[in-house]
């Protein structure tokens, strides 16, 4: 027997009361002589005796009651035993099927033994009433319950995962579960992992804990130490005279220091090798040069895999594959309209620099005044910039709207004196993304760029951004500002009052128009004159580089960038991603690019349609290492995030008897009530 509030036992001595009231309240009898009561001595003494008892049992009861009360209060309980036969236990059995479970030694590899271990589980608790639950750690599955047969079927069918450990599922369903479980249900976990790092770290990062019955866990790694060295990160440096570089670190993963080839190739096509030895946890960066020949350079994607030879203990990380573009975009005209060419020369000068910074020349410069344009000018060209908003341009409103539907871009200026005219008929086509209304004549200074998802819009470079913030907006004095009225799908940058931003921009089919809020060449204007006018112009140019990688993790979404060629050639909307020839996955569009949710495999991505483009899927880096935990940290992290109903029974595997806890409270009740009807009868009785 247990007691949850043993203190309240103190209540007990309460029974003082009853009993001084009885010695106080005692009834006296005052002696009178009278010589003719002989006759009546024997009937008092019986009946003063029958009252003694009376008072006694009244005096008792009223004690036994104010004990009762303090025993109530204290929330009695015991446990008795019940045969296993009668529970209902559920048990959820973790299993780590992340990518460092694929370790394998000679033909000993910790998946078959970890699958082996959770047979063993599974046979141990098969019972009739038992139910199974199976966790996948890496995908987050949970399925329905099972049967023990069933939960052995449903092994067979698991493979080792690629995404990283999460608990989402087991807690939702283990709170689920504990909720509406009855009495005699029991609800148990049992994790079986390596318990690597990257396991560790998500177990440590739950904030809540989950209340179950009991805990088990099995650690499983490899037989001796693990050789394992991984290409944790591959990216490409630069094309140059026909040579594609790129760079290539190497990390050891595992116990015992190694020594790998490290190389690069595209299909028989190989680069330079590099022998690597490293400690454990050692990295290393190699520069790898492909020599590009005529016959690749004409492909739009190359397929480059970096490669670690001879094998190790874990293969999956010996290999990283990135996709290379080495023809996103031709060289880009660019036309430059202003009221003269002193007025446009600072832009000129900006965007020539900018065009030679790169290693190819990718811009082709050109100046007009506004007397000079016609429609024909923007036949050759793919961007316009504009100093002010001139009426010659509302005169070629139409052809500007289909030079923007075809993929053209425009850049407007708000120089000098707008005219209102022009400013109206642009904005009402679409032309220009906001409209200038108030000129202000004050010194302000823009706010910085604010984090913004810009993945799907196809306006904004993100690393164009993010270089422009790094050149500071807000510390550009600007004299003077318009405030305007944004298109209602116009997207802004750098906010100057709650009516007016640096930058507005916004879609009109293919193409894209900006309007930047200061002028282009004249007093009003500081940004011409600083160096992140080279930042501005690379984001005002659009997507810049000549070369692009696609390389994602294996828990990424596949964005990749597709023309609107592409989408010619389909005949529908959709198209679909390949891993290999029996595995593959739908995509669904996002404006120009193919978007494929993660999950994915380790390896090479493609899409079916011609032109064909490819991804790299390689492993997530802190998946593959192989560092062992110590076991406190094991039952200690395990321990935070599982909290048992008993401390000491923390890490025991189910048992064939369980015991369960029965609360006295209602019996306790019942006595209570009785006792208390039994003393209101006796003294009532004693009153007649």
């Amino acid at each position: 027997m247990g007691f949850t509030q043993f203190l309240f036992m103190l209540g007990s001595l309460a029974v003082a009361g009853p009993i001084m009231a009885h010695l106080f309240n005692r009834t006296r009898y005052k002696r009178v002589p009278f010589t003719m009561v002989r006759f009546l001595e024997l009937s008092h003494k019986q009946t003063q005796s029958r009252r003694r008892i009376k008072d006694m049992l009244i005096l008792l009861l009223r004690c036994a009651i104010i004990c009762l009360i303090a025993f109530l209060f204290t929330r009695p309980f015991y446990y008795s035993s019940i045969p296993a036969e009668s529970t209902t236990d559920i048990h959820f059995l973790v299993i780590d099927d992340s990518l460092s479970m694929t370790c394998t030694q000679e033909s000993d590899s910790c998946w078959d033994r970890m699958l082996d271990a959770a047979r063993q589980y599974i046979k141990k608790n098969d019972r009739p009433r038992n139910v199974f639950y199976l966790y996948s750690a890496t995908t987050g599955f949970l399925g329905s319950r099972h049967t023990a047969q069933s939960a052995q079927s449903e092994l067979k069918q698991l493979k080792p995962g690629t995404g990283r450990t999460e608990l989402l599922a087991l807690a939702t369903r283990l709170n689920q579960e504990y909720k509406s479980k009855g009495t005699a249900d029991n609800i148990n976990v049992f994790v079986i992992s390596d318990f690597t790092p990257s396991f560790i770290d998500t177990m440590s990062k739950q904030t809540q804990s989950y209340t179950v019955n009991e805990l088990g866990y099995q650690v499983i790694h490899p037989q001796d130490e693990a050789d394992n060295m991984a290409i944790t990160h591959g990216d490409f440096i630069k094309f140059v005279d026909n040579k594609l570089i790129l760079s290539a670190t190497i990390t050891n993963h595992g116990y015992v220091s190694g020594r790998r080839l490290i190389k690069a190739a595209i299909g028989s096509l190989n680069s330079n090798e590099y022998f690597i030895t490293l400690e454990p946890g050692q990295s290393e960066t190699k520069t790898l040069t492909l020599d590009i020949t005529d016959s690749l350079k004409d492909k739009t994607v190359l397929p480059v895999e970096l490669s670690l030879t001879p094998n190790d203990d874990l293969l999956l990380d010996d290999k990283y594959s990135i996709a290379v573009n080495i023809n996103k975009q031709r060289e880009k005209k660019v036309l430059l309209l202003g009221d003269n060419y002193e007025q446009t020369f600072l832009m000129k000068t900006a965007l020539e620099t900018l065009s030679g910074s790169s290693h190819q020349n990718f811009l082709t410069v050109h100046t007009l005044n506004f007397d000079e344009f016609s429609a024909a000018s923007l036949r050759a060209i793919d961007i316009l910039f504009v100093s002010r908003i001139h009426p010659v341009l509302a005169r070629h409103s139409n052809q500007l709207k289909q030079f923007l539907k075809a993929g053209g871009n425009t850049v407007f200026f708000t120089t000098g004196d707008l005219d209102s005219s022009a400013i109206t008929e642009l904005f009402d086509k679409g032309i220009i993304a906001a409209a200038p209304r108030r000129k202000v004549e004050k010194i302000v200074s823009p706010k910085p760029i604010e984090p913004y998802s810009f993945s799907d819009d196809n306006i904004f470079e993100p690393a164009a951004l993010s270089i422009l913030n790094q050149y500071k907006p807000q510390a550009i004095p600007m004299w003077s500002y318009y405030q305007s009225l944004a298109a209602p799908d116009a997207l802004t940058l750098c906010n100057i009052d709650p009516q007016a931003y640096l930058i507005y921009a916004k879609p009109l089919e293919a193409g894209r128009t900006m309007l930047i809020n200061s002028g282009i060449d004249d007093s009003t204007s500081a940004l011409l004159k600083r160096p992140i006018i080279l930042a501005l112009c690379r984001l005002l140019l659009g997507p810049q580089q000549s070369i692009s990688t696609f390389s994602f993790s294996t828990d990424e979404d596949i964005v990749l960038p597709v023309g609107s060629n592409f989408w010619d050639r389909m005949s529908k909307k959709e198209t679909y991603i390949f891993y290999d020839e029996k595995n593959k996955k739908q995509a669904h569009t996002s404006g120009s690019h193919i978007v494929c949710p993660a999950p994915h495999p380790v390896g090479w991505a493609r899409t079916i349609s011609q032109p064909v483009y490819y991804a790299g899927i390689c492993p997530i880096e802190k998946e593959t290492l192989l560092i062992r935990s110590d076991t406190e940290h094991v039952e200690a992290i395990l321990g935070s995030v599982f909290k048992t109903t008993e401390s000491e029974r923390k890490f025991v595997e189910a048992s064939v008897v369980f015991k369960q806890k029965r609360e006295l409270d209602k019996y306790i009740v019942i006595l209570l009530l009785f006792l208390i009807i039994l003393d209101m009868t006796i003294a009532n009785r004693m009153q007649r």
